[in-house]
């Protein structure tokens, strides 16, 4: 199968897909403790296999959205002992 990215050739959104003027691009947690054999999820155990697969479409669709002048927001989780919830630190023992 095929992922379709409706880019156009020149690498930027296609305009009939989707409208650039009214969409951002927000790409979450897409930090090393997410996405790195080197970060805390790996060191858990978890499987990232399905990383860089992922990882290289969101660099397609990051592409395509600056050479459209989408605007691109990056998210990430960052946690600390005093802010992190119940459920947070029971999830991650």
């Amino acid at each position: 199968m095929t992922a379709q990215t409706n880019l156009s050739p020149r690498g930027a959104i296609d305009p009939t897909w989707i409208a650039p003027h009214r969409t951002a691009l927000c790409l979450i947690d897409l930090q090393t403790d997410f996405a790195s054999p080197a970060g805390q999820m790996a060191a858990w155990g978890a499987d990232l296999s399905s990383v860089p697969h992922a990882l290289s479409h969101c660099g397609k669709l990051l592409e395509g959205a600056r050479a459209s002048c989408v605007p691109v927001v990056f998210v990430r989780l960052e946690t600390r002992p005093e802010t992190d919830s119940r459920t947070w630190k029971e999830w991650m023992r």
